[in-house]
Parts: C-alpha cells; structure tokens; sequence
C-alpha cells in the first residue's frame, strides 16, 4: 500500500495559473507546469488509485463471505452460514473427522460470472464493475453441494435406528441455496463503496493544498534562481519541457516539491478508515434451501433462512421443512445461530492474518416419531489458515449435545477443507496478463 501513498505527491498542486501576460513560444508559466501534473493526475491516475486502495487495502474486519458447503448439508467448515457470498466463482471441499469421514464438494457462483466470462472488462474495469446492472447481479448468487452423511433413522422398519449411510456417488445427497443480498455490501468496488476511498482521496488532497501554500514560495525562489532572474510581478517564470524537467530534477526543487509525500501517512489512515467502514457494515440476505436425498439417506429438507451480518457478528434464522421423516408425516426444524469473527495474528502470518471464529446453533424439531430428543444445541470453533491469495484451509472443532436425535451421547466432530474464491486469484498480475492475452 505504500506505493499507493506515493501517488499523493501531485494531489498537492491546486492552483491554477493566472496571467495577464503570455510567455513566449514553446514555454508555460510555471504555475501551469504544475497545473498540468494536477490536472493529468486527477484525470487518469485517482480512478486507478482508489482501485488499488480498494482490491490492496488490508481487511479491517474478518471476511463475511461463505466459499463452504452451507451449514444445511452438515460438513459446512461453519454453523452459521454468511450473509455476503464470492462476487464470482467460489469452490470447497470439506471433510468431517469423527468416527467415519464425510466429504462434500461445493461450488458458489452468481449471474456476474458469467458477465465476467464473456466480458472480462466487466471484472477488472472499475467504470463497468460498478454500473447498476453487474451490482445487481452480484446481490443473487446460488451454492451446490455433493456429498455429505445421511440421517439415523429406521430405514428397514424392524424398530431399531439404523446408522447413517455415507454418501458414494454425487447424487446421492445434493444441497442446494439461492441467495439474494437485500440490503448492504461489503464489496469495496460496488459504487457507495467505492465511493469512500475516492472520497478519502479528496480529503488528504484538500490536506495538500496547505502544505502546497507553505512551500510556495521556496518553490518560486527556486525557479527563479534556475532561471537566472530576480522577483518581478509581471514576471511569469516561463519554462519550457525540458527546463520543467530539467527543475525537477533538481534535488533542492525536487525535495521541496515531494514533501508532500509525508502526507503518505494521512492517505493510508483514510485508506485503513474506509476498510474499516466498509468492512463492518450490516448486510441482510435471504435464502431458499434444500436438501435433496436418495431415500436411504433420510428425507429430503427444504426452507428458508434469514442471515444478517453487523461488524463482526453474523446471526441466522432458519425453518426447514423435513418430508416425511417417519413416513407417515412431515416435521419441521428451526433453527437460530449466532457467529463471532475475528482477525488475530495480523501482519505477522499473513497481511489480513488469519480469520478465526467462534459460533453456537440452536435446533429445534417437531413430530420427529421414536426421537429421544426434540432439540440440538452445537458450538463451533473455527480458524481459517490462508496459503496463497484467494485459498483458504478452514480448520474447526465441533461439539454437539446429541449425536442425533434417537442417542445420548454427544458428539465432537472435527472439520478441514479447502476454500478457493476465484476473485482474489484473478486479482494477481499472472492472471490478469493471461486473461488480457486471450
């Protein structure tokens, strides 16, 4: 980031030149050298500027997106599914390690991937990221999940709770969400966000004119004593290209006119401020699930879900319909989860360090024949280990007060997975030389 401070140095040039006379052929006044940097920075290089700040800054809060299974699939890395999801293409496999393994595999996707597909400008111009039509695109995105661990219930009817069945081809257990962010991002390149690091741009720039004013004239005696003339009102201080340059070069002009650049400090604490912002406000999504079983399995589930994210806190609301668990009528399952998420260890592993949590989900069920239980209470605790850009290791340690609702005992599952978000591989320079050379 701190080359992105760097850009900061011609922020400092406001002043427009103002002259009754004319300077001679082939030469400006001085004052519209620098005017000329102000306006070719402000023009083409802010844009870029905040777009790095964006894509670069460190996160100031843990990440609120879900590249795992959903929770209703029961190997999610997590209880508690997110309210934000991978504004493109977003892959895991997670594993459960307790008395039988369970493997699931998930993809996350959205409307946009495909627009970035066919368009990849769409991705990587920040003018068309932002128009109305790809934001709303990235407020819907869906998950599908293969794999998994079936229900214990009685599959012969002899009486007896038969074991769960592990899962050996794709289709034997598929879950299945449709998303939609109704209110919030936390996306810094959608517009609002977008928005707060220009804006922090402008901040230090209006910062900058008074270090500007209090160089001036330093900067004029310069100029003057380079030209080989004394202080006169009508005069301009007339250079050419090459006399420009040449003043520049200087290292008295040069070091006068880049102490700006201590302003570095005050740009990468705006940038921090708006990481912070955006990085910690609420989001609210709705979902539609399912869980669609072969019927040795257990029943198929469907139901909706309302998920929130506000600053570090993520919570969950969830009924699913069961069909015919007993196979004479069906139950429902409500559900109600909360999600603590923090960043430990920043700077020292990793830049964003890694992202840890903690989290509890309560079920609730009904008409569920022959159950012990009509409840399940669960806490989960979760450290997600980064390995290169846009790749996660989720590692979590799972307790459960029944192992299911026809036993006693409890039960303590451990997770491990993979999470890959294709956003953040498309980020690094390899990938967007080889998708700009196709």
């Amino acid at each position: 980031m701190k080359h992105i401070a760097l850009g900061v140095l011609l922020l400092a040039v406001a002043a427009p030149a103002s002259a009754s006379s004319v300077c001679p052929p082939g030469s400006k006044p001085y004052m519209s050298w620098i005017e000329d940097d102000k306006k070719a920075y402000v023009d083409t290089q802010i844009p870029d500027l905040a777009e790095k700040a964006a894509r670069d800054t460190p996160r100031a809060a843990a990440s609120s997106k879900q590249q795992s299974a959903p929770s209703i699939t029961g190997v999610a890395a997590t209880l508690i599914d997110s309210a934000g999801f991978s504004e493109l293409l977003g892959a895991a496999f997670d594993r459960n390690v307790g008395n039988k393994s369970t493997d699931a595999i998930t993809l996350n996707f959205n409307p946009f991937t495909l627009a970035a597909i066919g368009n990849p400008n769409v991705y990587y111009d920040q003018q068309q990221y932002q128009k109305r039509e790809y934001e709303l695109l990235r407020r819907i995105g869906g998950t599908v999940s293969f794999g998994g661990k079936g229900d214990a219930f009685d599959r012969d009817g002899d009486g007896k709770v038969d074991d769960a069945l592990e899962s050996q081809n794709l289709d034997d257990i598929v879950g299945w969400e449709f998303r939609a962010r109704v209110w919030g991002s936390r996306d810094r390149r959608d517009p609002d966000n977008f928005k707060v690091f220009t804006d922090s741009i402008a901040n230090v720039r209006d910062a900058s004119f008074v270090a500007l004013e209090s160089a001036q004239g330093d900067l004029i005696l310069y100029t003057q004593q380079y030209l080989g003339v004394e202080k006169d009102k009508d005069n301009l201080l007339c250079l050419t290209d090459g006399q420009w340059k040449e003043l520049r070069a200087r290292p008295d002009f040069a070091a006068k006119y880049d102490s700006v650049l201590s302003l570095a400090t005050k740009l990468n604490k705006a940038y921090a401020a708006a990481a912070d912002e955006i990085d910690n406000r609420m989001l609210w999504t709705i979902a539609a699930t399912g869980l669609e079983r072969k019927k040795e399995f257990g029943p198929d589930k469907h139901g909706v879900s309302i998920r929130g994210t506000w600053r570090a806190v993520s919570f969950n609301f969830d009924w699913m319909n069961v069909s015919s668990f007993d196979k004479t009528h069906e139950s429902n399952d409500f559900k109600v989860g909360a999600k603590y998420a923090t960043q430990i260890l920043k700077g020292v592993y990793w830049t964003d360090g890694l992202d840890a949590s903690a989290s509890f989900a309560y079920e609730k069920f009904d008409h569920v024949a022959n159950a012990k239980h009509d409840d399940n209470l669960q806490f989960q605790g979760t450290l997600a280990i980064p390995v290169m850009d846009g790749v996660t290791i989720p590692f979590s340690i799972r307790w459960a007060n029944h192992r299911d609702l026809f036993s006693d005992k409890d039960q303590v599952i451990g997770n491990f997975g993979i999470n890959i978000d294709t956003s953040k591989l498309l980020d690094t320079s390899i990938a967007r030389r080889m998708i700009g050379s196709t």
